[in-house]
């Protein structure tokens, strides 16, 4: 259970309550749809009810507990909107293991990022409530990692800041082949240089992708998926040839190697820049389209 990171206290509780997932069915558009429309209508009726003044008169008191059946309904909507979504949580908190959170915390910050979507879901709006409640979970859970998986917390802005910082960081040096300025990042990344230079400063220093077990945690957002993501990548690197694995190897630092420029690579390999260059984007390209690999560059 080490992939999943989790003590071994906590396995057999993750596994009671992954397997108490499957009695939950997926909702229909449908089904939420009228979930929706019965947990807004338990809203509407639980204040009507706290509005209320004191009376005795029959007929109010028995519209009264005519919205009192209608609020216990609503909360049963709620809870079945709730349970038919905790899926989703899962599949959202295995991409942020390894993060300094284990996998259970990662599932009920998750629980509660879902649960202010579905609170907050307006199904007149037409959209799709996977969509809406995904945007709220990965919040719940880049702010649980970002305030509590380190020794000094991070403010969540500037965790966001420093992990598009860090992917604007990787396009630029792909593309212009040099070390992109502060004003570059900052203009490719749509922040402030103040904010960019923010960004900046939570990270420390780059280390190779490869990562052993008693290295220390990193709080790069890149870096952060690697003892994860190194398992697979190294699979798929088996279906390169020789030639495209030891050009990414070099380039990226993989095999504990040491990162290379691509005139270092080109020298190494004996070939000319541009040729290293056409072979490095095509691998890639090959690596993003692997299906084992294509959640972590959707999630970067």
């Amino acid at each position: 259970m080490a992939a999943i990171d989790c003590d071994a206290a906590d396995v057999t509780g993750l596994v009671a309550y992954l397997r108490d997932l499957g009695r939950h069915e997926l909702l229909s558009p449908e089904e939420v749809y009228e979930l929706s429309s019965w947990i807004e209508a338990g809203v509407l009726a639980a204040d009507q009810l706290a509005r209320a003044a004191p009376t005795t008169d029959r007929a109010e008191l028995a519209h009264r507990a005519e919205l009192g059946a209608v609020v216990e309904l609503g909360q049963a909507a709620r809870r079945r909107m709730i349970e038919g979504n905790l899926r989703l949580v899962v599949s959202l908190a295995k991409r942020y293991a390894g993060k300094g959170l284990s996998l259970l915390d990662l599932i009920q910050e998750g629980n509660i990022g879902l649960i202010r979507a579905v609170e907050r879901f307006d199904h007149k709006l037409g959209h799709r409530f996977s969509s809406y409640a995904i945007w709220w979970i990965r919040q719940a859970l880049g702010r649980a990692v970002s305030d509590r998986s380190r020794l000094i917390r991070m403010p969540a802005q500037a965790y966001v800041d420093a992990g598009r910082v860090a992917a604007v960081h990787r396009d630029l040096i792909q593309r212009l082949e040099r070390e992109p300025t502060t004003e570059e990042l900052a203009a490719a990344a749509s922040l402030t240089i103040a904010r960019v230079e923010r960004a900046r400063a939570w990270r420390i220093r780059p280390a190779p992708l490869d990562i052993n077990e008693a290295d220390q945690l990193i709080d790069d957002e890149d870096l952060l998926h690697r003892a994860v993501l190194i398992r697979d990548l190294h699979c798929q690197l088996e279906h390169l040839d020789d030639l495209a694995q030891d050009i990414l190897r070099l380039r990226f630092g993989l095999h504990n190697t040491p990162l290379s420029t691509l005139e270092e690579t080109a020298e190494q390999l004996r070939l000319p820049p541009a040729k290293v260059r056409a072979l490095e984007l095509e691998a890639l390209r090959y690596l993003r389209k692997c299906p084992g690999l294509r959640e972590y560059s959707n999630s970067t």
